[in-house]
């Protein structure tokens, strides 16, 4: 009886699996095409016209970045689940990659783990998913400790001291709770799986987690930060001063509720916001930057992962 209800689970989630190979690329590709070509916000023949003139080297180091950045995220996904279950470098990236096609599906990108978890054995999907999630934990502490960082230098918004008081307490709150994970014990019976997901991380693997997170995040803020520079958005002011606004636009963009619908919305606003009290007049090209990157670093990425998810095969042993 019970080897009858595996195999039924086991054919239930084969057909979600394949029904979802077919509607999430139909979705995402219409999703694109009503935010690129049908949305009043985004100016396309403005954005194309500001692609032409860009030189050539911009689209080299822009290529570069976005190889950098996900071939880290790769390293770190192989990093986390190689214990239980070692992953070849190219399955750990059709991994991440089809992470990234389902995570804008679903707010805070929590689809990421749905994606990736194709490519891990069925008995050691729970574990997988929980680690991914502490891998992402330790992307999201690197962004508010820079998001902080850059509200100090930039101040983008006016806030109360009280705000930058509370966010580095919570800061260190995280980072205390990230380094001390290997040794929390819960005593409740529904936490046992988080538990034995925490027995296969050490304070070591967490630090190389953490490097690698950093790492990752200078690959995607240095461009951004560039090409804000290149295009003059906060009018004279430094590279330095384009390094740390960035990092208030990520900040942003991490702690604001959104997904596939939201999130160009989000890219196009959250820059004029950062940037508009240096150049007011120079709004019309404050999302420029932001979509570049975000078309080399997520649209690209998404779209070869969307490729991925299309011609994977569910994966059971």
């Amino acid at each position: 009886m019970q080897n009858k209800t595996k195999i039924q689970d086991k054919s239930i989630w084969r057909t979600i699996f394949r029904i979802a190979q077919w509607v999430i690329p139909v979705f995402i590709c219409l999703v694109l095409y009503k935010k690129f070509f049908r949305s009043p916000t985004f100016s396309l023949s403005h954005f194309q016209q500001q692609l032409k003139e860009l030189p050539l080297q911009w689209y080299v180091l822009l290529c570069v970045c976005s190889l950098i950045n996900w071939g880290l995220e790769t390293k770190k996904w192989q990093l986390l689940i190689k214990t239980f279950n070692p992953l070849t470098y190219r399955k750990a990236w059709a991994s991440v990659l089809s992470g990234v096609a389902v995570s804008q599906l679903l707010p805070y990108k929590t689809g990421e783990y749905l994606g990736r978890l194709m490519f891990v054995k069925e008995q050691h999907r729970i574990n997988a998913g929980l680690l991914s999630i502490v891998g992402s934990y330790s992307q999201l502490l690197i962004t508010l400790v820079f998001g902080m960082a850059g509200f100090i230098i930039v101040k983008p918004i006016d806030y109360a001291n009280h705000f930058i008081v509370s966010l580095s307490l919570l800061i260190v709150a995280g980072l205390l709770f990230y380094w001390f994970l290997p040794k929390i014990r819960f005593s409740y019976q529904w936490t046992k799986r988080i538990q034995t997901a925490l027995t296969l991380i050490s304070r070591k693997k967490l630090l190389s987690v953490m490097s690698i997170s950093l790492l990752r995040y200078l690959s995607f803020l240095l461009p951004y930060a560039l090409l804000s520079w290149h295009f003059g958005l906060a009018d004279q002011a430094s590279l330095y001063y384009h390094f740390f606004a960035v990092s208030c636009i990520f900040f942003m963009q991490t702690v604001t509720p959104n997904f596939i619908f939201t999130d160009i919305a989000l890219r196009l606003t959250i820059p004029v916001i950062v940037f508009s009290h240096m150049n007011p007049d120079n709004s019309t090209m404050d999302y420029v930057p932001g979509m570049i990157v975000y078309i080399f670093n997520v649209a690209f990425p998404m779209l070869t992962g969307t490729i991925i998810v299309m011609f994977s095969k569910y994966r059971t042993t």
